[in-house]
């Protein structure tokens, strides 16, 4: 059961980003600029992945509101923003993982 949720959640990513005409969303290394427990995030269109050492989480929410404050017509603010946040914690993972960018 866990083999096939991982599989469906990391489909999410790649079909993400198929739906924006686009497979390049950057993994933004961490110095600072969120919890210490974030090693890496990456901004998608519908939200953000951020990569812990033993797991992830998926942060999902409706970004209209806020991209149509970048319009000449911005929509009136919502009661409330639906949002989701979705974490997978690797069950005895390897307390040493580290890790290595490559081509930057």
């Amino acid at each position: 059961m866990r083999i096939i949720l991982v599989n469906i959640l990391l489909t999410l990513l790649p079909l993400a980003t198929m739906a924006h005409g686009t497979l390049s969303y950057p993994f933004v290394e961490n110095k600072g600029q969120w919890d210490r427990q974030i090693e890496y995030n990456v901004t998608l269109p519908s939200g953000n992945l951020f990569v812990v050492k033993d797991g992830f989480t998926y942060h999902l929410m409706d970004r209209s509101y806020f991209k149509s404050l970048h319009s000449s017509t911005p929509e009136a603010p919502p009661d409330f923003i639906q949002s989701h946040g979705l974490f997978v914690k690797f069950l005895e993972s390897n307390e040493g993982v580290e890790f290595k960018t490559e081509g930057v």
